[in-house]
């Protein structure tokens, strides 16, 4: 063998002895690649070849054919001297395998012939491990980019470091670098502030609900992830609840007025209570004891007794029209058997007898009856507004119109009394109250318009009932002028 010439090295049997005992793979082939001319054992056993066999083979038996060109192209730019290296090489066993290598290579003199050696350091494992994670990143990111809820990633300035979708009008790329806190509503950025440092400060997660700046609700989970680099890292996961909210604020506000109506309920009883103790209760015990008095006086003044026995008759008289005006004043049978327009007329005449002020009704509904509820709430309603109108307006005139109109059943009950200032408390006006309460309940509209002096004007707007429920919500009121 000659002595290692530069740049050419001779291979002598102290290097190849060195290169077999590597637990790298080493090769020697010829400058066109076409035979290699040495492999040490452990280049073999990655191949799969013998010692032997792999002096049969050159280049192109251990590139996958796709690749080939490339591989000769690197091959000869080492040849030339033009570069030593390359990464990621891919190699082709003989079972049809591929594995991967970093390349690193020199020109050497081999059997008095120039060659190149190559080192072959396998980067298999490690490539799988890259592409490993690459994929799992790549899934993440689809996880993360695909999430129903809004998730952020904000630094301990709650400037936001990335966001997995767009907010509403705010797009994503528009996100990222600005701060999470112009999101939120003003009147609710201390709570956030407060979950932020509780959650840096404990770190645990912590779960506040606010309101961002277009009106929606989140609920925002801060969970802490540690520094990165001097700053801490906060994920926000924010589940919008607004529907919930919605949902919860219509039960609380339903809860309300049951309670109300239940508290009207036993407003009515307690009045109804104290009639029949008043009235009707006294009567049948005056009617009592007259016939107890005409029994004990009968035998002693016969003229006495029989006057006695008037008066109770005439009393029990009084007491007979007390009840039915009770019953009328609940629900008076004409309502069921005649319809709502008969029904109001009924209690309107009843007031006339009782000298109450000159009431005007006016109808225009188009139809008969109306629906069972619509039908009884709607007697409530006037009932409950000419109560109020003829105690507390001393007007000498009232005025009821009922009409119908593209879906909707309109009411109006008019007064040109003493009035009343409308933005007091209502809660002591019991009558209105129980006015607005039902209203609420059939899903219409109210409005009670009072002053001082100026009498009261009560409308009332309510959703026609038909046989397959109310009518959309769509359907726009039209408000009848006044009389």
């Amino acid at each position: 063998m000659n002595n290692i010439q530069s740049p050419l090295v001779e291979m002598g049997d102290q290097m190849r002895a060195l290169h077999e005992a590597l637990g790298e793979c080493a090769a020697i082939v010829d400058l066109r690649g076409e035979r290699f001319r040495w492999a040490n054992p452990v280049m073999c056993q990655k191949l799969g070849y013998s010692e032997t066999e792999i002096l049969t083979i050159g280049l192109r038996d251990i590139h996958p054919p796709e690749r080939l060109s490339e591989a000769r192209t690197i091959f000869i730019e080492m040849t030339e001297g033009q570069r030593n290296t390359a990464c990621d090489v891919p190699l082709l066993r003989k079972d049809g395998g591929l594995i991967y290598a970093n390349v690193r290579t020199a020109r050497v003199q081999y059997q008095d012939a120039p060659c190149l050696l190559g080192l072959f350091h396998d980067v298999t494992e490690e490539r799988n491990v890259v592409t490993a994670l690459r994929e799992s990143e790549a899934t993440l990111r689809g996880l993360f980019e695909n999430l129903p809820d809004l998730v952020l990633l904000v630094d301990e300035d709650f400037i936001v470091q990335s966001a997995n979708r767009d907010l509403q009008n705010v797009r994503r790329a528009d996100l990222v670098g600005s701060s999470s806190l112009r999101l939120v509503a003003p009147q609710h950025r201390p709570l956030c502030r407060e979950a932020f440092q509780q959650a840096l400060s404990t770190g645990a997660r912590h779960t506040v609900t606010v309101q961002d700046i277009f009106g929606t609700w989140w609920s925002c989970r801060a969970a802490p992830l540690g520094q990165r680099g001097d700053r801490a890292r906060i994920m926000l996961i924010c589940v919008d609840v607004t529907q919930d909210r919605v949902a919860a604020e219509a039960v609380k506000k339903e809860q309300r007025l049951l309670r109300q109506m239940l508290e009207l309920q036993e407003r009515e009883r307690r009045m109804i209570a104290s009639e029949i103790h008043e009235g009707l209760a006294q009567q049948l015990t005056g009617a009592l004891f007259r016939l107890q008095a005409f029994r004990e006086t009968l035998s002693r003044n016969s003229t006495q007794a029989w006057t006695d026995f008037d008066m109770a008759a005439r009393t029990l008289a009084r007491s007979i029209d007390e009840a039915r005006r009770l019953i009328s004043s609940l629900r008076p049978p004409i309502l069921d058997e005649l319809g709502i327009v008969d029904a109001i007329e009924y209690v309107i005449c009843e007031r006339r007898l009782q000298g109450d002020a000159q009431i005007e009704f006016d109808h225009d509904l188009g139809r008969a009856r109306l629906s069972p509820p619509l039908e009884n709430g709607l007697f409530r309603i006037v009932l409950e507004s000419l109560n109020n109108a003829c105690r507390h307006s001393r007007s000498e005139r009232i005025y009821v119109r009922l009409c119908e109109s593209q879906g909707w059943i309109h009411l109006q009950v008019r007064d040109w009394g003493v009035g009343f200032d409308a933005n007091e408390i209502q809660e002591k006006r019991f009558g209105l109250q129980g006015v607005r309460e039902r209203v609420r309940l059939l899903d219409g509209k109210i409005t009670i318009e009072s002053a001082p002096n100026r009498g009261t004007h009560i409308t009332v707007e309510l959703p026609l009932a038909s046989d397959d429920g109310w009518l959309p919500e769509s359907t726009s009121p039209v408000t009848q002028g006044d009389p």
